[in-house]
């Protein structure tokens, strides 16, 4: 079985660049601190020119170990890792917490590997996505989170009727489906960033989400809401 055929597919681990053309082509220059000449300060570069608040925050808390600085990275981003995680969990709101935490300490713990090659926000997406893969190895649910009882054992934490067929719609998709279509759909991730977070090739991705979709729009038409 090659790795785009896996329920699940494996993960990049972080700080590793899925191998695309791009990122061959990228020269890692955030993770190499460089010395200013005024103080001994020491500041990162990016590669191609990316910028902006997330790259000053990064900085700082790799450099100078600004806690302040992570914190407001945690603000900007805790809802949408959030949401990826209650998409691929079937709506586990303690569960999604739970691994929305290990995802930003794990962050934390690994900005030093920070390379610039892709946004931040693309790296902690692919922390995440190793997150919820480790833990689906770890409690054996890489196959069994498709299983009709599961879906159903989550699908009653769920008190809203929209929100409780939406994530009944999700556990009808397999792992890696489920997945790409939380990134496009829920985060408005573009394709070329689902592989860089998931390590598949663009073409698996299409035909992931064309199946997903496909998928979503038969239960949801069974469950009425292609009505006038």
């Amino acid at each position: 079985m090659s790795k785009e055929d896996q329920p699940f597919p494996v993960p990049p681990r972080t700080g590793e660049q899925p191998p695309t053309e791009q990122s061959e082509r990228v020269q890692c220059v955030v993770a190499m601190p460089q010395h200013t000449g005024q103080g001994g300060a020491q500041q990162f570069s990016a590669a191609g020119g990316q910028g902006g608040a997330d790259l000053s925050l990064v900085t700082q808390v790799a450099v100078f170990h600004n806690k302040r600085a992570f914190d407001k990275l945690v603000m900007k981003y805790q809802s949408p890792i959030r949401r990826f995680f209650l998409g691929q969990t079937l709506g586990d709101e303690q569960l999604s917490d739970d691994l929305a935490q290990d995802t930003f300490i794990k962050a934390y713990t690994n900005i030093g590997q920070f390379r610039g090659m892709s946004s931040f926000s693309t790296w902690l997406y692919r922390i995440a996505y190793n997150v919820f893969y480790d833990y689906n190895r770890g409690h054996h649910l890489t196959e069994d989170i498709d299983q009709p009882a599961v879906a159903r054992r989550h699908s009653e934490q769920i008190d809203c009727g929209l929100r409780m067929d939406l994530m009944d719609a999700l556990a009808i998709l397999s792992p890696a489906e489920r997945t790409c279509i939380t990134l496009q759909l829920m985060e408005g991730q573009p394709i070329n960033k689902i592989a860089e977070v998931t390590g598949m090739t663009e073409g698996t991705i299409k035909s992931h989400l064309s199946r997903g979709k496909q998928k979503l729009c038969n239960y949801l038409k069974k469950n009425g809401y292609d009505r006038k």
